[in-house]
């Protein structure tokens, strides 16, 4: 049985197509923002404002946001999370 279903799916041409991407998805900001982690990386070591936003909103790290004006790490943010 599991090799007959491995041939339909193989056989599907809906599967020539390739995926969609996770970024094509509407909910990517909140997929890629679930790839972060709390570790404590100082500014210059993130390598997104997402990231920085993260570490400022997810972990609470407020030291990212040193003038309390809502943006954190502004070398890598123009702009409040």
């Amino acid at each position: 049985m599991l090799r007959v279903f491995i041939f339909l799916l193989a056989a599907s041409p809906a599967l020539a197509e390739p995926l969609p991407s996770v970024r094509d998805s509407p909910f990517a900001p909140f997929l890629i923002a679930q790839t972060f982690t709390c570790s404590g990386k100082t500014c210059g070591q993130m390598g997104s404002c997402a990231e920085a936003c993260h570490a400022l909103l997810v972990c609470g790290e407020r030291a990212r946001d040193r003038d309390n004006d809502g943006i954190p790490c502004e070398s890598l943010c123009s702009a409040r999370c």
